[in-house]
């Protein structure tokens, strides 16, 4: 597989397919080059893609949770609830005011990478990674702390999460984008059901 046709970068989620069958993996890496192949769309993520398009809308651009929430149901509206709409609106209420005392923000839904390897030609491959929420100590720049927002409409156990190869792949990923981040507490989110 070339990936050069993708910016010579690769996502946890990639690597994780790979593992399972690289066949998926090259179909699913079409999503980055707005390729994806027919039936691509997991109606089972749809509610999870939808609330962190919507935090990215709410950050990027300032949209209302309203306006949020409608931009992203002409996308993800055919794969969801009708009741979702009232969900997405209030996982969008708790991310709004979930800011840990103290913090600033430095990125949220952002699209990062950091190189991975680089060959003998100096042609170099990157780690790409999103990150949920990134914040770092007002009065102490050195210390951060990152949280992923588990958005899926059903919660995952502490086990499904401590097995998730992200968490730890994004601490690394982190650290190498942040070098002056030597303190990188990390937790995730569900939207609906409070911290962990």
């Amino acid at each position: 597989m070339d990936l050069a046709l993708f910016g010579n970068s690769i996502g946890i989620s990639d690597l994780l397919d790979w593992r399972e069958c690289p066949t998926r993996m090259e179909l699913g890496m079409q999503r980055h080059v707005g390729n994806e192949n027919p039936g691509a769309t997991n109606w089972t993520n749809a509610y999870g893609s939808a609330i962190h398009d919507a935090i990215h809308l709410v950050e990027t651009e300032g949209l209302t949770n309203e306006e949020a929430v409608d931009r992203v149901w002409t996308t993800y509206g055919g794969y969801l609830d009708p009741e979702d709409l009232a969900l997405l609106k209030e996982d969008l209420d708790t991310y709004r005011g979930d800011t840990p005392l103290g913090m600033e923000l430095v990125v949220a839904e952002a699209d990062l990478k950091v190189p991975l390897f680089t060959l003998p030609n100096r042609e170099t491959f990157y780690f790409r990674f999103k990150i949920d929420a990134l914040y770092r100590r007002e009065e102490d720049h050195s210390v951060f702390y990152a949280r992923d927002y588990k958005s899926s409409k059903h919660r995952k156990s502490q086990q499904e999460v401590d097995k998730d190869l992200q968490m730890w792949a994004y601490n690394w990923a982190i650290h190498e984008r942040y070098p002056e981040c030597p303190t990188l507490p990390q937790s995730y989110q569900h939207l609906k059901s409070g911290n962990h």
